[in-house]
C-alpha cells in the first residue's frame, strides 16, 4: 500500500455505490444509463486544507479542496470507474505538484 494512503491526516472513505437515493438529479442524469455515481466522503483532520486527487487509467484528476476540520463529498469521474483500480491521494494545499 502506498504511504500517501496511510496518512493519518485525511480519512478517505468510499461511499456505497448501491444507494442512489438522496442524490441530486443533475448528478445522475449525466451518467450513462444504468450507472450510479461513485462518491467519496473525505474528512480532513489535519490543520491545513488538503487537495484531493483520484488516479486511475493513467490519469490524475483533482477532485477538490477540503478545508481543515471539515467534511466534503466528491463524485469520482465516470471515465475512471470500471477501467481498473483507482487510487485516492491527498496533500496539503499549495505544497507543489501532485506526488
Amino acid at each position: 500500500m502506498h504511504a500517501r494512503l496511510r496518512s493519518p491526516v485525511v480519512m478517505l472513505l468510499l461511499a456505497a455505490t448501491s444507494c442512489a437515493h438522496g442524490t441530486r438529479g443533475g448528478d445522475v442524469e449525466r451518467l450513462p444509463a444504468g450507472a450510479l455515481p461513485v462518491r467519496v466522503n473525505v474528512t480532513n483532520r489535519f490543520n491545513l486544507s488538503m487537495e484531493v486527487y483520484v488516479i486511475g487509467g493513467g490519469m490524475t484528476q483533482r477532485l477538490g479542496l477540503v478545508s481543515s476540520g471539515l467534511d466534503r463529498t466528491f463524485v469520482i469521474p465516470q471515465i475512471l470507474i470500471g477501467n481498473g483500480p483507482i487510487e485516492l491521494s491527498a496533500q496539503p494545499s499549495g505544497s507543489g505538484p501532485v506526488v
